[in-house]
């Protein structure tokens, strides 16, 4: 196994993105450390620290991003967790431990996928999320295309897995990869229906920064 480069990092204070969504971040921070930008500029030395934002390819506003490669996707009103990696490999995606950017990021999945099937084919079985919505994801290993597919908003229900994949992200030669039977959860799990299906790459291309 290769050493993970980011993480899942769950979010405390979630906000709505929109056009103006780095000011809101901005806004709701200041308010959550009520600090003047004075004693906050005198504290870190002149410079006042802002939140981080996921940036897309186009300039596009992702989401809220926490280091080393969480972030937090606004998707139809819908908040859902999401991580990215700066391993860039774009000859053959996810199959070593890849070429690290400095500034650059791309989409990867950082834990197991569950299915339904016995061979990772099909809808993955969307799992809770801490506080935001239920989420799993597929991502083709060729192109590195992400897609999310989204749970409900009711409750869970039991679901049997016969499947499952490995994260794309620190497993090497490994990512991704399908694995038949009883997945480590125990087959039988707490999930969620599918509402509804989202091509976060095409949504969000890559190249990510970090603003």
């Amino acid at each position: 196994m290769f050493m993970r480069t980011a993480t899942v990092i769950v979010a405390v204070a979630i906000v709505a993105f929109s056009s103006s969504a780095k000011a809101q971040i901005a806004t709701s921070a200041k308010q959550a450390n009520p600090v003047s930008d004075s004693q906050s500029k005198k504290r870190n030395g002149g410079y006042r620290p802002e939140p981080l934002v996921l940036v897309d390819a186009t300039g596009k506003i992702v989401g809220a991003f926490f280091p080393p490669g969480g972030v937090i996707l606004n998707v139809q009103g819908v908040l859902i967790p999401a991580n990215v990696t700066n391993q860039i490999n774009l000859v053959a995606p996810f199959t070593d431990s890849g070429v690290q950017s400095a500034t650059k990021y791309r989409w990867a999945i950082a834990g197991t996928t569950n299915f339904l099937t016995s061979n990772c084919s099909g809808p993955p079985v969307p799992l809770a999320s801490g506080g935001l919505r239920a989420v799993a994801y597929t991502q083709d290993l060729a192109t590195g295309v992400l897609t999310a597919y989204i749970g409900g908003s009711g409750l869970s229900v039991p679901k049997f897995t016969s499947s499952s994949t490995l994260s794309t992200l620190g497993n090497g030669p490994f990512s991704g990869r399908c694995t038949s039977g009883v997945p480590a959860q125990g087959g039988n799990i707490q999930g969620f229906d599918v509402e509804q299906t989202v091509n976060i790459s095409q949504r969000y291309p890559e190249p990510l920064t970090v603003k």
